[in-house]
Order: C-alpha cells, then sequence, then structure tokens
C-alpha cells in the first residue's frame, strides 16, 4: 500500500483479491472511499480517508449510525437471504470520519449471509465490554438493524460458530491476546450472542 496525500494506491499480487475489491468499490456507496482509478490486476487508488477505528468510540451515541452504515451496505446487495459481506470486519476496516463511518479493505469479501458479518463484528465487541455495557450495545444496533434487514434463527446460529471458529484463529495467527478470548466476561458475552438477536432485543 502506498499512502499518498489525497489518495491511497492498494497492491494486489492476487487477481482474485483485486477483483473482489474492485467489485465493492465500483459501486459507489456513501460508506466506501472514493474510487479514483485502477489498472487491472495490480491496483486499485482510492481517496484517503483519515478516520479512527470505529471501537474505539463506540457507544450507544455512534452505535446507531454504525448498524445504519452496515444494514445499507448489506442491503445493498441482499437477494434471497445473502448480500455482499465485508467479512474482514475487525475494527481498523471501519473508521469513523467526522460523523460518517466508513467501510475498507474487501480482498477478503465474498457473498455470505447477511449474520456472517454481523456475528463476527460483535465477537470484537464482546472482548471489548463488560456484559451489561455490550447487551446495550447489541441491542441497539440489532434494533436498528433488524428494522432494516432480516435475521434468521438457524443462520444466525450456524454463523456464530463459524464466526468464532474464524475469530479464534486469527488470534491464535496473529498472537493476540488470547487469554481474553476465554476469560469468563467474554464467554458471558457469547453466550448471550447464542440467544439470537431476536431474543436479545426483546430481554
Amino acid at each position: 500500500m502506498t499512502l499518498l496525500e489525497t489518495s491511497v494506491v492498494k497492491h494486489f499480487g492476487n487477481a482474485v483479491q483485486f477483483e473482489r475489491e474492485l467489485e465493492v468499490y465500483r459501486s459507489g456507496l456513501p460508506m466506501l472511499p472514493r474510487l479514483l482509478s485502477f489498472h487491472r490486476p495490480f491496483s486499485i487508488t482510492l481517496e484517503r480517508l483519515e478516520g479512527r477505528p470505529y471501537l474505539d468510540l463506540l457507544s450507544l451515541e455512534t452505535v446507531p449510525l454504525l448498524a445504519e452504515t452496515i444494514a445499507l451496505f448489506h442491503r445493498s446487495t441482499y437477494a434471497e437471504g445473502t448480500c455482499i459481506c465485508h467479512h474482514d470486519n475487525q475494527p481498523r476496516n471501519i473508521l469513523l470520519t467526522g460523523k460518517r463511518f466508513y467501510l475498507i479493505d474487501f480482498s477478503e469479501t465474498r457473498r455470505d449471509p447477511p449474520e456472517s458479518d454481523l456475528t463476527h463484528l460483535l465477537l470484537f465487541w464482546a472482548e471489548e465490554f463488560d456484559p451489561p455495557a455490550f447487551e446495550l450495545l447489541c441491542r441497539s444496533f440489532l434494533t436498528l438493524y433488524l428494522d432494516r434487514l432480516p435475521v434468521e434463527f438457524h443462520r444466525w446460529q450456524r454463523c456464530l460458530g463459524a464466526s468464532i471458529l474464524r475469530f479464534d484463529l486469527r488470534r491464535a495467527l496473529y498472537r493476540g491476546p488470547a487469554s481474553r478470548t476465554f476469560s469468563p466476561r467474554v464467554q458471558q458475552n457469547r453466550s448471550l450472542l447464542r440467544s439470537c438477536p431476536i431474543a436479545l432485543i426483546k430481554r
């Protein structure tokens, strides 16, 4: 990646990753940095954004905007229970700039049930917040999201299991704080996620 004054040039050695990213950025959705140019299959040039990882600023004030942003992103390609999912929605890939959230880095994106994105996103929250705060944030987020897109119980359960495996594997591969993942607090939060969003927002 090359950082310029007003742009970012992403370099690719993998044509599949290039096409995944290009497909998303060509959509021109408002939560994406603007596509400036591309040279298939080597590079994509994007508007440079100055923002902070969203999880540093997540609160009951910012979470509705985040829910609106992700719901709009999913809804733009939603059909028959699947949509284009970010898939690599770690905190550094969701930036808060001013009063808008932006999504970046789509080299792993693919069409999946939206529950795949949602469950993986909320696993990061499960490590950051105590259970009462975690529940309040999830309830606020999911209440707004569910007003815009449906979530299905069995898909949620299946995707949560897959997201936990992927999340924990990445923690191990990148030597993250694995001990936090197995703490009582995190396990309590994960148990809450297993209740499915419909049950959670009715608590």
